[in-house]
């Protein structure tokens, strides 16, 4: 059976700690392996919200937090009319102010980490230093203003890694007749119940959400390890999306009404030069494109009513913006306008307003969140800067279909961006302030 056989390929995926040693050929183990260059300015080791003691001792949870109190700012009178003009869709996920989800790590998180895969703590000792970590990140995003509140980023190591440990928790009950006892595990019901139970004794207003690999990471980066054994590749992409269907259905059921996939690979389809290493090695980016939007299509045709589920492209906070000059205009069309989620985060290192034309082929049952709030230390702005680039994103999309939200996530390798917790929580602070200006709401 297709998954059978899905199972045995991922079982040999490379470990967390092997996957830097992976040949150059995967694009994969390129990116896990290769620290970017640091074009973020230095100014201290990582620190999140949260510290958590080594529990193979006299195990003691620090619960000091970040001085992070929200104080609002007052909208300016230029803006009161395009704040009600965007009052509609107030309540739907993405929010005004919203972010990737990824957080600095707190260090002794991340030494707790590097204890378990050296075997010196149990896996339930790191589940406790994650629970510990995660408790203090969700009143750490309360206090911002932040409706969207998410575990941090704490359960996984990296994008990639999370992908390669994702793949391999694909199990299957019993005989696979098109997926109906095929059971994924890319998360798990207890992570989301355990954040939805922190943020419950935080605040009922508040929306966890759950981060979850994309289904395109798995179609585009690893099908090529099985497709020789199917006789009809399509047979993947139909348990693929089988499996990641039924996730949905069984977070839906613990209460998650808020889903991002992160993808790493349809930005590449979409740019000239991506499209050009796809020819060299010899495929039809065209072609991966259809095959990526149908699959995702698929995972989410089914999904329960009330969750909302939105597509965050990353290329990486160390690479340039993706809507940029090298785009494949045709190719962002076809994403931008078959893809059925209800939003897309986009990362924007620079605010030009030619990127911003691209956003016209968004459709208007969907929402573009504007990653232009720099996730480095060295990335000065304000709040009228903000406006400016919000001004011109809104000549091509109605501002009622637009949020604002950091380019990136703050941590989304392990040596994270090189700035500190101060930096992190003024750039979030003032996503929320001037969401709260520009839209009356975050």
């Amino acid at each position: 059976m297709p998954f059978e056989r899905i199972v045995r390929s991922f079982a040999n995926l490379p470990t967390p700690s092997a996957l830097a040693a992976t040949g150059p050929g995967s694009r994969i183990a390129r990116r896990a392996s290769s620290p970017p260059p640091n074009r973020c300015s230095a100014a201290s080791s990582g620190a999140g919200p949260a510290e958590v003691r080594d529990s193979t001792s006299s195990r003691t949870v620090a619960t000091n937090e970040a001085d992070v109190s929200f104080t609002g700012g007052a909208s300016s009178a230029p803006w009161r009319d395009v704040r009600d003009r965007g009052a509609a869709r107030l309540g739907t996920p993405p929010f005004r102010a919203d972010h990737v989800g990824r957080l600095l790590q707190p260090p002794k998180l991340v030494t707790a980490r590097n204890l378990y895969e050296r075997r010196v703590i149990t896996a339930e000792a790191l589940q406790e230093f994650e629970d510990a970590a995660i408790q203090h990140a969700v009143r750490y995003q309360e206090s911002l203003g932040l409706r969207s509140v998410t575990d941090g980023g704490y359960r996984q190591r990296s994008v990639h890694v999370d992908l390669a440990t994702s793949l391999g928790r694909i199990e299957v009950q019993g005989g696979v007749t098109r997926s109906s006892t095929a059971r994924s595990h890319l998360v798990t019901r207890r992570d989301f119940l355990f954040l939805k139970t922190v943020v419950g004794t935080v605040s009922k207003s508040l929306a966890p959400k759950m981060i979850v690999p994309a289904p395109t990471m798995v179609h585009l980066e690893a099908s090529s390890a099985i497709a020789g054994e199917l006789p009809d590749p399509e047979q993947l992409d139909e348990e693929l999306a089988a499996a990641y269907a039924r996730e949905l259905a069984l977070l839906s059921q613990a209460g998650c009404t808020y889903v991002q996939f992160d993808d790493g690979t349809l930005a590449d389809l979409c740019d000239e030069y991506g499209r050009e290493l796809a020819r060299r090695r010899g495929q039809d980016p065209d072609r991966q494109l259809e095959r990526a939007v149908r699959l995702i299509n698929s995972t989410v045709a089914a999904r329960p009513a009330g969750m909302s589920v939105c597509l965050y492209l990353w290329r990486g906070n160390f690479r340039e913006s993706w809507l940029g000059e090298r785009v494949h205009q045709p190719a962002l069309e076809s994403l931008f306008n078959e893809l059925q989620v209800d939003g897309f985060f986009l990362g924007y290192r620079e605010a030009r307003q030619r990127d911003f034309v691209l956003l016209r082929h968004v459709p208007r049952d969907k929402k573009a969140v504007l990653g232009l709030v720099g996730s480095c230390a060295g990335q000065p702005q304000s709040k009228s800067d903000l406006k400016r680039s919000i001004d011109m994103a809104a000549k091509y999309l109605p501002l009622e279909q637009l949020c604002l939200a950091p380019q990136c996530g703050f941590s989304t390798m392990d040596y994270g961006q090189h700035i500190d917790v101060d930096v992190q929580t003024a750039k979030l602070r003032l996503v929320v302030e001037t969401a709260n200006e520009v839209w009356g709401d975050a």
